[in-house]
């Protein structure tokens, strides 16, 4: 069951590289507790919706250290993010000046990089669960976003996210 899963996302993600008109982008994202860089792709499906996919490393502060000596805030983990989802332009039709309102949909796994290892090299997965909303708006030949972003993990205590990304043609 484990391995069906994995299967599932490359399949995805195999999918979303392979046909249609692409555009490849990077964002990068804030939470309260940490930020994340990523790797992002749209294939259009029609006009108003894409499919999306991400891949990027997240790199969280929110679990503290405390040992013999004390407390230490600095304790750091860095998780892999991979997520595909459904993304759609609301009021493509309307006249409503340059910027678009999106929703999407997206599911995924985080992996923390700490439980890949030699015996284990498939790791620890976590499901990933994402709503989110933002506007689109194009600045010359590249198209921005800015997006609020709600999930459900096991990995982050957090679960509201800005995020920032751009996406050229390719």
């Amino acid at each position: 069951m484990k391995n069906m899963g994995i299967n599932i996302l490359l399949f995805s993600f195999m999918f979303c590289l392979g046909f249609g008109e692409l555009y490849h982008g990077m964002g990068m994202q804030l939470t309260s507790d940490g930020a994340g860089v990523c790797y992002k792709q749209l294939r259009s499906l029609n006009a108003n919706s894409q499919l999306i996919g991400d891949v990027g490393l997240h790199f969280n502060n929110s679990q503290p250290k405390i040992d013999i000596f004390g407390y230490d805030n600095n304790f750091q983990n860095t998780y892999i993010d991979l997520t595909f989802g459904y993304r759609y332009e609301l009021l493509k039709d309307q006249i409503i000046g340059p910027f678009r309102p999106i929703l999407f949909v997206e599911s995924g796994g985080m992996s923390d990089l700490h439980s890949f290892t030699k015996d284990n090299i498939v790791g620890t997965w976590m499901i990933k669960y994402i709503i989110g909303l933002g506007v689109q708006f194009y600045n010359r030949m590249t198209l921005n976003e800015f997006i609020l972003k709600f999930s459900h993990s096991e990995a982050m205590q957090n679960h509201i996210a800005f995020q920032l990304a751009f996406y050229w043609k390719y």
